[in-house]
């Protein structure tokens, strides 16, 4: 786990130093919410021990939460659901999917995350107007998008161009990241492991043209990451007879120990002219506009990746692709 997670620390030195992290960034300035869903979930008749439990409480503000996963498994999931839901102010529903929770279920890892922050300059909603965007092998057709002119920080590859806009909580900041051709996202994305920091290096402030389409991220249903996490090297936490968690729990009986059930993820993201909430909503970011002769110009007119970061410690909160905005 720590070898695919890329944790280089001790577990306590870990479990401190993310703890108290977690813990700073969630008291965002005025202008930004940021709310994190995190915990753990386990069979009852386990007995968890103590050090763990109290670990946890005191790193991430909640202890884990025995379940009947035995004898009630739906009652069980609904609870967790319940959770996540009370913890994101409403946005967050349905974490775990129905059939998700059985009576084999020793433990589930929960991860939700609630964010609303406001752009340090926002759009001019008289600004947005349907223009077209080219999705990949599609015709293109008009979304709703922003446009802006001033001093935002810009770079340029011989492939690509980024642009940063920053929030009025100080700390965070969205980079967009735009292929020069249509079809390039794949080739981006491949990059991104040992390029991004060097890509951000060449950030600089400059008088630019932005059009960007608005867009809301708002899945049907959450994320399995168990396969996803098996295929980067994860897998004995995942099997019944190799997982070895005896710091966690011990089991009521020989030979049958605690392993990592399922890890369930799901987060809403909508970005439109006064910033970025995780809600439910329909929409997307940008604007039509020429550039002013000479000057330099971000259209995001086709496929892009966005990255919302906390600038100082360069945690990416969020990373995803925009293949077509009129899709959610």
């Amino acid at each position: 786990m720590k070898t695919v997670l890329h944790v280089e620390a001790q577990f306590d030195a870990s479990l401190g130093t993310a703890g108290k992290f977690f813990s700073s960034i969630r008291h965002a300035p005025k202008g930004a919410i940021l709310e994190f869903a995190n915990r753990l979930f386990g069979e009852k008749t386990y007995a968890f021990e103590e050090a763990y439990v109290r670990r946890t409480q005191e790193a991430f503000g909640a202890a884990l939460a025995p379940l009947d996963f035995q004898g009630a498994p739906e009652q069980a999931r609904v609870q967790v659901n319940q959770w996540a839901l009370d913890q994101t102010q409403g946005r967050i529903s349905d974490l775990l999917p129905a059939g998700s929770i059985s009576g084999d279920t020793r433990l589930v890892v929960a991860s939700a995350i609630h964010l609303t922050a406001d752009w340090a300059k926002p759009f001019e909603k008289m600004q947005t107007t349907p223009a077209p965007f080219q999705p990949k092998a599609m015709p293109s057709h008009p979304v709703s998008t922003m446009h802006a002119e001033g001093q935002f920080a810009f770079a340029a590859t011989e492939d690509l161009k980024l642009l940063e806009l920053r929030y009025a909580a100080g700390d965070w900041v969205m980079t967009f990241i735009l292929p020069d051709k249509i079809d390039a996202l794949d080739g981006v994305e491949g990059k991104l492991p040992h390029s991004f920091a060097r890509w951000i290096s060449r950030l600089k402030v400059e008088p630019v043209t932005v059009t960007l389409p608005k867009f809301a991220i708002e899945p049907s249903r959450s994320f399995s990451l168990s396969s996803t996490l098996k295929t980067l090297g994860m897998t004995s936490a995942f099997d019944p007879k190799r997982a070895d968690f005896a710091g966690i729990a011990r089991p009521p009986s020989s030979g049958e120990g605690v392993y990592l059930s399922e890890v369930f993820h799901k987060a809403f993201l909508r970005v439109d002219e006064k910033g970025t909430e995780a809600a439910a909503a329909t929409g997307a970011l940008a604007a039509a506009g020429a550039a002013s002769p000479g000057g330099l110009e971000f259209r995001a007119d086709h496929p892009f990746l966005f990255a919302l970061r906390h600038a100082p410690s360069g945690l990416i909160l969020f990373l995803g692709r925009v293949a077509d905005p009129a899709l959610k």
